[in-house]
C-alpha cells in the first residue's frame, strides 16, 4: 500500500468492497485487523480469526516462509511479492496445497512509521495445476512417440519442422539426430518433386487424415538415392483451442514384402521348376478351396504323403490341421492378401505310423491375379532337431544360471567338508588367477597358498555353524602367474543346503585392491603434500620478494612474511579483499581484469601496478606482479604461484630516461631539419654545376638524414605514448584503399614481391595516418627480416565484428621464448652472423600502442627459420 493515511473505517470499507482478497495485519505482532470475505475464503477461515496474530489465525503456516516474509516487510518497509507460490492451508478441515500470487506491502502513518502490513492475494491453484498437467501431458506424448514400435515423427507448423522423431523413423530416413529441429525440406531434400510435401500441407490445412499403403518413396540412405515402399499415415494434431499445430507421421517399411511379391509375380513361369527342385519344402495351394496344385519331395516328406495328394483339397488330406488353426491361417492369407510367417511352430501331422509332432519354419505367401489372391505359396523346412536340441541346452543352461545368478559378483560354490569346488564363474577365476581345470578339486589343493591364512578356518566355521560371514577390504596372498601377490577383497561366505542334505558354501567376492591401494597412496601423498607445503612456506618466507599462491579459480590463499611486513595486514585476510585496500585506485580495475583473464585462459600473469607506501603517507611504490600456473599430469591447473617485486627505483630511472629521450628528440629535430634543408640545397647547387659525383655523395647524406629523422620521429612517438600526448584524429575511411596505397609506395623501393589478398571491403573508424604508420612498419619489418626471401604476403579479412590485417614473411623467424618481447621498447630480433638489422627496436612498440589505443589487438605467430606473421585487428563498425 502507499504511505497515505487511511482511517481504519475507510480501510475496512475499502477492503470489504474490493473485488480481490485483502487483509490488513496490524502492529509488530501482525494482528489480523481487517480481512475481507474473499481472503477469509482463500484462507478457509471464519471472521473469528480477526483480532488474532496471523500465526494464531493460520497456525499451519508456522513452518512455511510467510511469517518471516511478513515480519521482514514490517521491519524493513520493503514490499514482498510472490508468484505461483505454494501454501499449505487447512480449508474445510483438510490440509490442502494451494498456489497464490500475493503482495505484502507496508502501511505507514502520517509520520512515515510502519503501522502494519497489507496483504493482497489471488489464488492460481487451478492455473498452476493445469500448467503442470500440460507439461506432463507433453512429456508423456513425446515419450510415447520415442518409444513407439513403429517409425513415428511429429512435424510442427506449416514449415513442417521436425520436433520429435524416434529411432525407427531416423533409421527409415537414413539420417542421424541432427535432423531434429530442421524442416522436412532441410532434413530430406530428396523429397522434392515427390508428393509428400503437398500431402502434408493438405492435411495441415484441412485436418483430414491421409493414409497410404505400399506407397513408393525415394530416400538417400547410405549415401545413395534408393526406392522404398511404406504403409504410412499423416494425422493432424490439434491444441486445446482446436487449432492444428502439427502433423503426426507413422510409417511401416513394407519394401521387402512388396519386392518379394513383385519378384514372385514376375517369375511365375519359373516358379514351378524352382518349387520342385528347391532344397526346402515348397507347395502351391490353388483357389479358395485350397487345392494342392504342386508339392515338391521335401513337402511330401514332411507331410508323410505321396504324390497322390496332388489335386486334392488340403482340408481332405490333413483334417487334423483344422483344430491346430492352420486352415484358418490359410483362409486369412487368401482373404487379406497378407503373408503369414511362422517360426518354429509346432505341428502335429498323422503319418502312416501314427501322429508325429514336429517344429516348422514356414511362410504362406499370397500370389495375386489382378487385385485378388489366386494362389498361396507354402515354403517351409523342418527345424525339429534344432528346436529340441536348443530346448535341452536351454534347460541345462537354466539350471546352471539359476545358481550363478544368485551371486551379484564373482561367485564360486564349495561343497562338503573338504571344500570341493563344484561351480565357479569367470569373474572368480580371474580373481584367483586359475582356469576351469580346478573344478572338482579341493580348495587347498588348487590354492595351497591359503594355508596359514585365515580363510580356511573361516570357511570351516561357516560350514559347521551355518552362519553367514562377511568382511571388507580383507587382505589375501594369492599366487597369480607363479608370483605371490597381495590383494584386498570384500567377500561373503553364505551357507547353502540342498535337498540331498549336501551342505555347501557360496562365495561372493569383489576385488577392491585398486581402491585400497589408491586410498593408501592418497593418504601418503597428502602427508607428503603437507610436508612439501611446510618446506615451501619456509622457503617463501626466506625470499626478499612478496610471494603468494592462489587456487585454480584465482582466490589468493597464501602470502609469505614479506607481505605482512610490507602491508601490516592481518594474517587472516586472503582473496581479492586482501590486496584491494593497498592498490592504487587507477590500477584496481586493470589488475582485476588482467588477473581473472589469465586465470580463465591459463596464461602467465605479468603486470605493473602501484601499492601504498606504508611508511610514507599518501605515496605509492611500483611493483611487478607475476604468476605462473602449476599443472598436473593431465594439464589441469592445480595452483598459481606468484611474486610481487619492488621496481620503484627502476620506474624512476625509466621515467628519467623517457624525459631525456623526449628532450633530446626535440632538441635534435630542429638542427637535423636545418641540415637536411642545407643538404638538399647543396645537392641542387652541385647538380647545376655539373658535379654529379659530389651531388651523389650529398644525396647519400640526405638518405642517412631521412633515417635519422625517422629515428627521431620514433623517439618522439615513444615520448608522446609515455606521456599520453599522442593525438588521434579518428574518422571513417576505406581500409583496403589505404593498404593498396602503402603497398604501391613501398613496392617502388624494394625487390621483394608484395602480394596482396584483400578479402575485406569496407570502412573502419580510426586515425588513417596512424593505421598507415602501423601497416608501413609491419611491411618494412617483413622486408628487413627476410633478406633471403623474395616475397611478402599482405592479406585482410572480416573476423567477426573486426577487420584483420596480416603481413607474412618467409625470413629468419622469432624464437618461441622471445615472441612475447617483440612489442617491448628497444627490443630487436637478433640476426645471424651474416645478417645484422639496424634500428632502435621502437617500431613494433609504437605500432602496438597505436592499435591498442584504437581499440584493437596486435599479435605475432612465428617459427624460427621459417618466417613470421604479424597481425592486428580493428573494429569495423563506425563508432
Amino acid at each position: 500500500m502507499n504511505s497515505e493515511l487511511f482511517s481504519r473505517d475507510s480501510m475496512a470499507s475499502l477492503f470489504e468492497q474490493a473485488p480481490v482478497a485483502l487483509a490488513y495485519l496490524e502492529g509488530e505482532n501482525l494482528l489480523v485487523d481487517i480481512a475481507n470475505p474473499q481472503i477469509l475464503e482463500l484462507w478457509g477461515k471464519e471472521e473469528e480469526i480477526i483480532g488474532l496474530p496471523i500465526i494464531e489465525a493460520l497456525p499451519e503456516i508456522a513452518d512455511q516462509p510467510f511469517p518471516a516474509m511478513l515480519k521482514n516487510v514490517f521491519d524493513t518497509g520493503i514490499e514482498q511479492r510472490g508468484y505461483e507460490t505454494l501454501a499449505k492451508l487447512y480449508r474445510h478441515g483438510i490440509l490442502e496445497d494451494a498456489y497464490f500470487n500475493f503482495i505484502y506491502a507496508p502501511v505507514r502513518n502520517t509520520g512515515g512509521e510502519i503501522t502494519g502490513v497489507s496483504v493482497v492475494a489471488t489464488e492460481v491453484t487451478e492455473q498452476v495445476l493445469a500448467k503442470k498437467n500440460l507439461v506432463e501431458s507433453e512429456r508423456k506424448f513425446k515419450s510415447l512417440v520415442l518409444e513407439a514400435d513403429v517409425a513415428t515423427a511429429v512435424y510442427v507448423g506449416p514449415e513442417m519442422r521436425i520436433e520429435v522423431a524416434n529411432d525407427a523413423m531416423i533409421k527409415v530416413w537414413g539420417k542421424d539426430q541432427d535432423v531434429i529441429g530442421k524442416t522436412l525440406h532441410e532434413a530430406l531434400p530428396e523429397l522434392e518433386g515427390q508428393p509428400f510435401h503437398d500431402l502434408l500441407q493438405r492435411v495441415y490445412h484441412t485436418g483430414t487424415t491421409y493414409k497410404a499403403t505400399e506407397d513408393p518413396v525415394d530416400l538417400v540412405v547410405d549415401g545413395k538415392l534408393q526406392r522404398f515402399y511404406y504403409n504410412f499415415s499423416y494425422k493432424a494434431l490439434r491444441n486445446s483451442a482446436g487449432e492444428i499445430y502439427a502433423i503426426l507421421n507413422m510409417a511401416t517399411n513394407v519394401t521387402e514384402q512388396v519386392m518379394i511379391r513383385r519378384r514372385a509375380e514376375s517369375n511365375e513361369v519359373k516358379l514351378r521348376d524352382l518349387i520342385l527342385q528347391a532344397p526346402v519344402a515348397m507347395a502351391v495351394i490353388q483357389g479358395e478351396d485350397f487345392i494342392i496344385e504342386t508339392a515338391n519331395s521335401k513337402s511330401l516328406e514332411i507331410w508323410g504323403r505321396t504324390k497322390d495328394v496332388i489335386g486334392q483339397k488340403v482340408i481332405d488330406v490333413f483334417p487334423e490341421l483344422i483344430e491346430q488353426g492352420f486352415i484358418d491361417v490359410l483362409q486369412d492369407v487368401y482373404r487379406t492378401g497378407v503373408p503369414f510367417y511362422g517360426t518354429e511352430l509346432p505341428i502335429s501331422i498323422v503319418h502312416s505310423d501314427g501322429p508325429k509332432t514336429m517344429y516348422i519354419n514356414f511362410v504362406y505367401h499370397p500370389i495375386f491375379e489382378g487385385e485378388k489372391v489366386s494362389t498361396i505359396m507354402s515354403l517351409g523346412y523342418d527345424v525339429t532337431d534344432l528346436v529340441l536340441s536348443r530346448h535341452r541346452a536351454e534347460e541345462s543352461e537354466a539350471r546352471f544360471r539359476n545358481l550363478v545368478d544368485k551371486a551379484p559378483v564373482a561367485t564360486a560354490l564349495l561343497s562338503g567338508e573338504n571344500m570341493v569346488l563344484e561351480l565357479v564363474n569367470d569373474a572368480m577365476l580371474e580373481i584367483w588367477g586359475r582356469d576351469r581345470s580346478i573344478l572338482d578339486r579341493e580348495l587347498l589343493e588348487f590354492m595351497p597358498e591359503l594355508k596359514g591364512q585365515s580363510y580356511p578356518a573361516l570357511l570351516k566355521e561357516v560350514y559347521e555353524t551355518g552362519e553367514e560371514y562377511t568382511n571388507t577390504e580383507s587382505k589375501a596372498e594369492i599366487i597369480v602367474n607363479g608370483e605371490l601377490k597381495t590383494y584386498y577383497f570384500n567377500f561373503t561366505y553364505k551357507p547353502i543346503s540342498f535337498k540331498e542334505n549336501k551342505r555347501s558354501i557360496l562365495i561372493m567376492c569383489l576385488d577392491v585392491t585398486e581402491q585400497v591401494l589408491s586410498r593408501k597412496l592418497v593418504e601418503e601423498n597428502e602427508l607428503k603434500l603437507k610436508e612439501s607445503q611446510q618446506r615451501l612456506s619456509e622457503l617463501a618466507d626466506s625470499m626478499p620478494q612478496i610471494v603468494w599462491t592462489a587456487r585454480p579459480d584465482g582466490y589468493l590463499d597464501y602470502y609469505n612474511e614479506q607481505w605482512y611486513d610490507y602491508t601490516g595486514f592481518s594474517k587472516d585476510s586472503f582473496g581479492d579483499e586482501s590486496w584491494e585496500p593497498i592498490l592504487h585506485p587507477e590500477d584496481l580495475k586493470r589488475v582485476v581484469d588482467t588477473w581473472y583473464k589469465c586465470v580463465s585462459t591459463g596464461t602467465v600473469y605479468e603486470i605493473e601496478y602501484r601499492f601504498k607506501d606504508r611508511f610514507k603517507e599518501g605515496e605509492y611504490r611500483w611493483f611487478l606482479g607475476r604468476a605462473v600456473p602449476i599443472r598436473n599430469e593431465e594439464g589441469q591447473i592445480v595452483r598459481w604461484i606468484g611474486t610481487n617485486t619492488d621496481i620503484n627505483e627502476f620506474k624512476i630511472l625509466q621515467k628519467q630516461k623517457d624525459n631525456f629521450l623526449g628532450i633530446a628528440s626535440h632538441e635534435l629535430k630542429t638542427p637535423v631539419t636545418s641540415i637536411k634543408a642545407y643538404t638538399q640545397v647543396l645537392e641542387a647547387m652541385l647538380k647545376n654545376e655539373g658535379d654529379e659525383k659530389k651531388a651523389g655523395l650529398v644525396h647519400k647524406m640526405d638518405l642517412q638524414l631521412n633515417k635519422l629523422t625517422s629515428l627521431i620521429g620514433d623517439l618522439l612517438d615513444v615520448t608522446k605514448i609515455q606521456t599520453g600526448r599522442m593525438q588521434f584524429n579518428d574518422a571513417s575511411f576505406d581500409f583496403s584503399s589505404l593498404v593498396e596505397e602503402i603497398v604501391e609506395e613501398i613496392q617502388r623501393t624494394t625487390k621483394h614481391q608484395l602480394v596482396t589478398k584483400l578479402e575485406f571491403d569496407g570502412n573502419v573508424f580510426a586515425d588513417r595516418d596512424r593505421i598507415g604508420q602501423v601497416i608501413t612498419n609491419l611491411i618494412s619489418n617483413a622486408i628487413k627480416y627476410s633478406p633471403g626471401a623474395d616475397k611478402v604476403i599482405i592479406y585482410s579479412r572480416l573476423d567477426g565484428p573486426n577487420v584483420r590485417l596480416c603481413v607474412q614473411d618467409f625470413g629468419i623467424g622469432i624464437p618461441e621464448n622471445k615472441r612475447n618481447k617483440v612489442f617491448e621498447q628497444f627490443y630487436r630480433v637478433s640476426g645471424t652472423k651474416e645478417h645484422t638489422f639496424p634500428g632502435l627496436g621502437l617500431g613494433l612498440y609504437i605500432s602496438s600502442e597505436i592499435i591498442k589505443r584504437e581499440g584493437g589487438e596486435i599479435w605475432v605467430s612465428s617459427k624460427e627459420g621459417y618466417g613470421s606473421t604479424f597481425c592486428f585487428s580493428l573494429p569495423n563498425e563506425i563508432k
